[in-house]
């Protein structure tokens, strides 16, 4: 029995290591597929027309899937100056705030 639990506890420490470096390089599912990973990549990813800020329906499509209304509530939270577009720096200082506010309240790189 103590075998047994042994290779599960490596296994699924194994697999929280793992997964958690794929997410935080921005390579987990969500940061290859719609863009909504951290950081730059996703950015440009979401950007389709290349101008240099996501427009409303830009922002819409990259988040597909999700509840529209929350997605436009998010868009305004996220466009600071409030010029229905968000810069680079808009979205940046977004998810900067965000990856505060996990490690305040201990989740994922509270520790590092």
């Amino acid at each position: 029995m103590k075998k047994v639990l042994l290779t599960l506890s490596v296994c699924a420490a194994t697999t929280a290591f793992l997964a958690h470096g794929a997410f935080a390089q921005g390579e987990g599912d969500k940061g290859k597929k719609k863009g909504g990973g951290g950081g730059k990549a996703s950015f440009e990813t979401m950007d389709t027309d290349h101008n240099g800020s996501l427009s409303l329906d830009e922002f819409t499509k990259a988040k597909e899937g999700r509840d529209p209304d929350k997605v436009k509530a998010m868009f305004k939270k996220i466009d600071a100056n409030g010029d229905d577009k968000i810069s680079k720096e808009e979205f940046e200082a977004a998810h900067a705030k965000r990856g505060e506010g996990k490690n305040a309240k201990g989740g994922a790189g509270a520790n590092q």
